[in-house]
């Protein structure tokens, strides 16, 4: 999956959720966790925190 650079406006959101592509934003870990854990449907599904110091994305967990 190809992870893309976030805008300043998306980087307000520390979580992301990748579901079969599609990006999801969340500002706190404990929704990313429960949206990531209803996706049980979905064939790719990501859950990534924005790495505020490197500037990147990081993926927590990751179901395929």
């Amino acid at each position: 999956m190809n992870k893309i650079f976030l805008t300043y406006e998306q980087s307000q959101w520390l979580y992301v959720v990748w579901v079969d592509g599609v990006a999801n934003y969340y500002p706190t870990y404990a929704k990313a966790k429960e949206y990531y854990d209803v996706c049980t449907d979905y064939d790719n599904v990501v859950l990534d925190c924005w790495d505020t110091f490197h500037k990147r994305l990081r993926t927590i967990e990751e179901k395929e």
